[in-house]
């Protein structure tokens, strides 16, 4: 119990929160959507600090390897709005950088599919994944050794989750720039 409770301390004082990283694909790359569309919406801080009014025209400023992110430390247009931040799987010691453009519910983070699938691994053939997400669906398997059956949840509906680090990054990790600019992206 001590050790626990020391580990606990150790990460608060570091700056480093363990949270819940859930699959979301309204924040995936892939998906153009105006920044008015999320929960508790960064749009009028977003637009003034980049210009950007979409999640593609974000993209298009944000650095390699960041992602679009619902934290549950946005409300509304506040300072934490394009806020970066790193998440840490500490299974395998993956990672990714993520700005903030949405609100999601107290200890949750929500993450578009590419960067759920860098943090599970999904990116190294060497190894597998902690979660199965082929064919965009996902299925755990829970082996129940004592008995010859398995048991095996299908999770294509709902959302996938797995425990992340999170601390505040630089937001150089997350941004080239902080301006998106409509004549570069044409």
């Amino acid at each position: 119990m001590i050790n626990l409770i020391a580990c606990t301390t150790l990460l608060l004082a570091a700056g480093v929160t363990a949270t819940t990283m859930t699959r979301d694909n309204t924040y995936s790359n892939s998906e153009n959507r105006n920044l008015t569309s999320f929960r508790l919406s960064c749009y009028n801080y977003l637009y003034n600090q980049t210009g950007a009014q979409t999640t593609q025209q974000l993209n298009t400023i944000l650095a390699p390897g960041a992602y679009v992110a619902g934290t549950p430390f946005v409300e509304g247009n506040s300072t934490e709005c394009g806020r970066c931040y790193r998440a840490r799987n500490p299974k395998n010691n993956k990672g990714i950088y993520i700005a903030a453009i949405g609100a999601s519910e107290t200890g949750v983070v929500r993450v578009g599919k590419e960067g759920f699938a860098i943090v599970n691994n999904q990116t190294n053939s060497d190894s597998e994944p902690l979660v199965d997400l082929s064919n965009d669906s996902a299925s755990l398997i829970v082996d129940l050794s004592d008995d010859p059956a398995s048991i095996i949840v299908d999770l294509s509906d709902g959302p996938v989750s797995l425990i992340v680090y999170l601390s505040k990054a630089p937001d150089s990790k997350c941004f080239t720039e902080r301006r998106y600019d409509p004549e570069s992206a044409v």
